[in-house]
């Protein structure tokens, strides 16, 4: 099962144009401490090479990363989009990077001004110290 299919929000997400730059700020340092980077080809001398970059908004606004540092594995590209506040997953795996997934997906709900939630299998998380505690320990054992 995809992530996506597996958590996900469920609801309308909209983040007021005076919350944006904070909600950004937390998402990028949150990204950026998560692990999460962005494989970048480079070329030292004649040697052509990858290196794992910090993750950093884009010309477009957009925060792209595929590799996380925790687990040592490269995954198809995922971003944040800056302007709209938008989350776009893709292969995110159950260890760090889906952590990290849930972290975001979480400042987006308690930012938002309509109603939307985290959802794990259609069925709402309880935000709350046990409830969002169980799911954290229970997305380790997948």
């Amino acid at each position: 099962m995809a992530f996506n299919e597996f958590y996900r929000l469920v609801g309308e997400v909209t983040i007021p144009e005076e919350k944006r730059e904070e909600l950004n700020d937390y998402v990028l340092k949150l990204l950026d401490r998560s692990g999460l980077r962005k494989i970048k080809k480079v070329k030292i001398g004649d040697l052509d090479t990858e290196v794992a970059e910090r993750v950093k908004r884009n010309k477009s606004g957009k925060i792209l990363f595929d590799y996380s540092i925790y687990e040592n594995y490269v995954r198809g590209v995922s971003s944040y989009d800056t302007e709209t506040c938008t989350l776009e997953v893709n292969e995110p795996g159950f260890n760090e990077m889906g952590l990290a997934m849930l972290m975001v997906m979480t400042l987006l709900e308690s930012y938002s001004i309509t109603p939307c939630y985290v959802a794990r299998e259609k069925k709402l998380i309880d935000i709350n110290t046990s409830g969002l505690t169980k799911e954290l320990r229970n997305i380790r054992k997948r």
